[in-house]
């Protein structure tokens, strides 16, 4: 079914023709005159489309987003302990990759854990193990971030892996489920226009980081899926070095509101990996 909704978009300012969006990770509270962050936001009216029925109609290629079914494989109480996570749970989000993709190579980044808790606003740091759900529509990385992260992470590798095609790859799943409130909502990349995609600097102590947040504009399609479960994941397309036409280079995505929710049900819990993807033969 169709959700009727609000997501967070990028308020279109001029200040940002002579200022570059940023938002600092490195608290500035008690600098005088120092800006944690100069991005504004408005929540604009969404339309949210249901792919329940649907869940292999659309494509990383195309989209730049594809839901994959896999067996769930851990708790919730599982995924509380970070050693767990790297030793049990990656090596699977690597293999779920490589399969959706056809991939050779993936290696993960980072994760992050999400949880709705009471008493704190979704977008918020929420509990030292669990940030808050982001109501706000945006991408995690630019391509030239992407390269930056090859060229940061990979050491002597970069150059040789930087001649084939490369991909930044979220996998994202519910812990626990049905998912009832604070969905994922995704934006179909053929709707988007790029000039409301707009370079954001994310700073944080060990390195300087590049998003795009995201302007709203009518002719955006957005979907979720209603009642998502552990075992359904989203792949979410986050950078693409493959330019050519038709092929999709990224997923605008963000949380969003449900109305009309059952008096009682599982707050939303997820874990989201970022992956750097490699195609086709790289170096063992």
């Amino acid at each position: 079914m169709e959700a009727e909704s609000s997501i967070a978009f990028l308020s279109p300012m001029r200040l940002y023709e002579r200022e570059k969006p940023f938002f600092s990770n490195i608290p500035f509270f008690e600098i005088e005159g120092a800006r944690q962050s100069n991005l504004r936001t408005l929540h604009e009216p969404v339309t949210v489309h249901d792919i329940r029925g649907k869940e292999n109609a659309y494509t990383l290629e195309q989209n730049g987003f594809q839901l994959v079914k896999e067996e769930a494989f851990g708790t919730s109480k599982d995924f509380e302990d970070d050693s767990w996570i790297m030793k049990e749970y990656e090596p699977k989000v690597k293999e779920i990759i490589k399969r959706a993709t056809g991939a050779e190579r993936v290696e993960i980044f980072d994760f992050t854990k999400r949880k709705m808790m009471p008493g704190f606003e979704p977008g918020s740091y929420g509990t030292k193990s669990a940030s808050s759900p982001i109501p706000t529509a945006h991408c995690d990385n630019t391509l030239g971030s992407c390269l930056r992260r090859v060229m940061r992470d990979m050491g002597d590798e970069a150059t040789i892996l930087l001649k084939e095609r490369v991909q930044i790859i979220n996998l994202w799943r519910p812990l626990s489920g049905p998912i009832k409130d604070w969905p994922l909502a995704v934006c179909d990349y053929s709707s988007i226009d790029h000039r409301d995609m707009i370079a954001t600097d994310m700073i944080f102590p060990h390195y300087d980081g590049e998003v795009f947040s995201m302007i709203h504009n009518k002719n955006q399609r957005w979907f979720y899926l209603s009642d998502q479960n552990p075992d359904e994941l989203w792949l979410l397309k986050c950078a693409e070095t493959d330019q050519s036409v038709g092929m999709a280079k990224l997923c605008a995505h963000g949380s969003f509101r449900m109305k009309n929710l059952p008096l009682e049900f599982t707050p939303r819990e997820s874990i989201e990996f970022r992956t750097m993807v490699f195609f086709p033969s790289v170096p063992k």
